[in-house]
């Protein structure tokens, strides 16, 4: 893949965060509060697109139902493409500034690998690696379904 290939064509529309979602169960009481959720809860929607050189992929649009506090992040992050165990994706290795919780947790790693639901469908898996401020470590994930062409 090439990084044009992750970000949304000129004549499509912001996706959506679906299923699966998951918070490990070290992080989950203070993380759901502010975690992107299911449709059924309100609907998020982003849209990749390139940084203004051409060498990130960054987070361009978002919609919905996003608690603002993840909005801080999302904006800070700036991903490249690597490859993983012979599978390409988009990471931001760098230690995020916003934290969460009492237990100020910081995602530490980001990836977004392209895969598959239960139901064979394409989807986008967002992989966020978590760290605390006692150094304990966590995980969650969300996805995101490909973009559709406006109509």
């Amino acid at each position: 893949m090439a990084l044009l290939d992750w970000i949304a064509k000129p004549n499509e529309l912001a996706t959506e965060v679906d299923e699966p979602i998951y918070i490990e169960f070290t992080a989950i009481e203070e993380l759901l509060f502010y975690h992107p959720t299911p449709p059924s809860n309100g609907v998020c929607k982003l849209k990749l697109a390139l940084n203004d050189a051409g060498t990130h992929v960054v987070v361009e649009e978002l919609s919905g139902n996003w608690n603002p506090k993840w909005l801080k992040i999302l904006d800070g992050l700036e991903f490249s493409e690597v490859v993983v165990r012979g599978v390409t994706m988009l990471e931001d290795n760098n230690r995020q500034p916003v934290k969460f919780g009492v237990s100020e947790w910081q995602v530490v790693n980001w990836r977004i690998v392209e895969t598959q639901n239960g139901a064979g469908q394409k989807i986008f898996q967002e992989l966020l690696s978590w760290e605390n401020a006692k150094g304990d470590k966590s995980f969650s994930s969300y996805a995101w379904l490909p973009y559709k062409p406006s109509t």
